[in-house]
């Protein structure tokens, strides 16, 4: 009796594992991806990069050309094609919190202050103005960016 469950137990297992070896398993191959799997058989073109910079800007980075501040971020993640896909996204640290640009402080009911960015291959540009366009305010001495991008 016990040689016909072991039996049937080792004939149950080597069927399974001749199932499971008959289902190739869809996915990514490359192990410098965020999604690679580590039992996948066949690459689906399925593969996730991501890439962020983070810099703080200071008085120096920053130029007025009217009506704007504009600062300039070198950063070659920024592909065509990381463009092309919008599968990027830019923030600005506020307090603790990441925000996504643009965004707008409101000084008053009247007044406010915006940062945007503008994005191209291999830079971002940050702009901040002013509602008004007439009172321009430097942009804070200390100003840290994020740029994340997925491909």
């Amino acid at each position: 009796m016990k040689k016909k469950i072991i039996i049937a137990s080792f004939l149950s297992a080597v069927a399974f594992t001749t199932q499971s070896c008959k289902k190739s398993k869809a996915g990514c191959l490359d192990p410098l991806a965020e999604n690679y799997g580590k039992y996948v058989k066949l690459d689906d073109g399925s593969c996730m990069y991501h890439s962020s910079s983070q810099i703080t800007l200071t008085n120096g980075n920053w130029t007025f050309a009217d009506p704007y501040y504009r600062a300039t971020i070198t950063w070659a993640s920024l592909t065509k094609e990381v463009i092309d896909r919008e599968s990027y996204s830019v923030f600005l640290l506020d307090g603790n919190s990441w925000v996504e640009l643009p965004i707008a402080y409101s000084v008053d009911a009247t007044y406010s202050s915006y940062f945007q960015a503008n994005v191209s291959e291999g830079q971002v540009v940050i702009s901040s103005y002013d509602s008004d366009l007439t009172q321009q305010i430097a942009p804070p001495s200390n100003l840290t960016i994020k740029v994340v991008a997925s491909w």
